[in-house]
């Protein structure tokens, strides 16, 4: 195997990948983590969630649009038993 050093816009690209990966349903961190390591790159289930973490907080994470009556807009109430 070629070993080739991390270049920037490797690592972006690798963060975007990953980040676009976040809206895939039924997928976990440690399934992305698994396809997208190489040989000379091993990635965990923490890495993709700080990735994903970080994307959060400098807001590269689209909104999502949540339908009228979702599940955040109702509120739930327990009867006492």
């Amino acid at each position: 195997m070629i070993g080739t050093p991390d270049t920037p816009q490797g690592k972006r690209a690798l963060e975007l990948a990953i980040i676009n990966a976040f809206f895939q349903p039924h997928i976990t961190a440690a399934q992305i983590a698994v396809a997208f390591s190489t040989g000379a790159k091993k990635l965990h289930a923490a890495d993709v969630q700080r990735i994903w973490d970080a994307a959060k907080e400098s807001g590269d994470l689209p909104k999502i649009n949540r339908p009228a009556g979702g599940p955040k807009e109702r509120k739930s109430e327990r009867a006492r038993a």
